[in-house]
This record gives structure tokens, C-alpha cells and sequence, in this order.
């Protein structure tokens, strides 16, 4: 499926539309087949939200309800590298539903941060076709992009989410090669080497904290100091 770089841009009433939710229904992802270990995800999906203009920007970030929740940062993080950031989120949602919206934008810019895959370890086998194709899609279309891995570690679901969130990565990393891979898993891992506590940078072992407080650091910041490292400046 072709990639589009021009026309209207692609908004929240187009996103009701995809085939994946309307303004009057609750949608929920379907329920795998057997449980893994991290049980089944609750929903229903909130709506889709944006910022910026993707006919102005110059970088557009897709994600899920960890984009929603650091869209500030993430956004001031790239502009001080120079970049106009629009961004799209569905929290809730996984890479395919993720992967329908870029596919549905009616304008991309050429370049493009996915971070999808945290709501597939509930069934990591099904993302694996979704992931292989977006990311050769996005190649094929000549868009200059980088995909964040994923990061779970649930007190209550602790093992099996660190096994079935392990296996979407290998997916996120074959499909994407290294070079274009955003670690995030890595620098959680590295914070935990350190010494610090999970809990220091995400709230419930799955969504970083949105502030510094007591015990604990700004995790949105921490996640978009780790995005601007791996992307490059704008070209001057």
C-alpha cells in the first residue's frame, strides 16, 4: 500500500473513520485466542488526538497512549533540534490500528517516529505482520523514520511482560534494522543497571511519569531526551 505525501491533513474525524472506530462506538482490540501471561487488554480505545500541522511539519510522530501522554515533551525535545513536530495518538491501540492511520494520512511528512508495539504484548505473534509491513511501506516510500521499541514490566504480570514485550521488540528490530530503532528498552534497562528503581521513570511499569515528584523523575522528559539523541537534526 502506497504512502501519501499530499492533500488534506489527516485528522481526528478522518481517524473515526478508518474502519477502526466511529464517534459513537466503543472499539476494543480483539481478544487473542490464548492468554500469554499479560492478560487481556480492558479498553475500550479512547479518540484519536493530534497537534501541529502534518502539512507544515517536517517530522510527525505516530503512537499510542505513551505519545498522548509525553506529546509535550517529545515536542519541545525535537524542536530544539530544529524540527516543526505534528503529532497522531490513539491510546489504546496497536501497531496495526497505528499502521492503518499512516497509511490513511492524507498528507506524511518525510519524517516519520512510530512508537507502537506496547499494546501488542498482549498477543505479540499478531504484530508481527503488521510491524513487518509498516516498516517496509515507510521504506518504499522513501520516509526517513525511526520506530521506539517498547518497554512493559507490570508489578502484577512482571515475567510474562517482560517475555512478551521482549518478542515484540524482535520484531520492531528485525523489521527496522538497528540503525533506525529508538532504544528506549535499553535505556530503562541501563537506568535499572544503575540503580534506579523502574518505577523512578514510569508510573505502572508501562507509562512514563508526565512530571518530576517525589521518588520519581519526569519520565516523559527521560523518553524524549532518548527520541532527540536517536533523530537527526533539521537540515539548516
Amino acid at each position: 500500500m502506497n504512502l501519501k505525501r499530499a492533500g488534506a491533513a489527516f485528522t481526528t474525524a478522518t481517524a473515526l473513520t478508518l474502519g477502526i472506530a466511529t464517534p459513537t462506538t466503543a472499539v476494543y482490540l480483539p481478544r487473542p485466542r490464548i492468554n500469554y501471561g499479560s492478560g487481556y487488554w480492558g479498553g475500550p480505545l479512547g479518540a484519536p488526538n493530534e497537534t501541529g500541522d502534518p502539512t507544515t511539519a517536517d517530522i510527525a510522530i505516530f503512537g499510542d497512549s505513551i505519545t498522548s501522554r509525553c506529546r509535550a515533551d517529545l515536542t519541545t525535545a525535537l524542536t530544539a533540534k530544529g524540527h516543526t513536530v505534528y503529532t497522531w495518538s490513539w491510546s489504546g491501540q496497536n501497531t496495526r490500528g497505528i499502521a492503518a492511520a499512516i497509511r490513511s494520512a492524507e498528507h506524511l511528512p518525510s519524517r516519520v517516529i512510530v512508537e507502537a508495539g506496547t499494546n501488542d504484548l498482549f498477543d505479540p505473534p499478531a504484530a508481527r505482520s503488521p510491524i513487518t509491513q509498516l516498516a517496509a511501506d515507510l521504506t518504499a516510500a522513501g520516509t526517513d523514520w525511526r520506530w521506539v521499541d517498547t518497554y512493559v514490566r507490570r508489578p502484577a504480570t512482571a515475567t510474562a511482560d517482560t517475555r512478551n514485550s521482549g518478542q515484540v521488540n524482535s520484531y520492531i528490530h528485525a523489521a527496522a534494522g538497528e540503525s533506525r530503532v529508538v532504544r528506549w528498552a535499553d535505556a530503562l534497562t541501563a537506568a535499572q543497571n544503575r540503580g534506579r528503581a523502574l518505577s523512578y521513570y514510569l508510573q505502572d511499569g508501562v507509562h512514563p511519569w508526565t512530571a518530576a515528584g517525589t521518588g520519581h523523575a519526569d519520565g516523559c522528559a527521560f523518553l524524549a531526551a532518548v527520541v532527540a539523541q536517536a533523530v537527526p537534526g533539521a537540515p539548516q
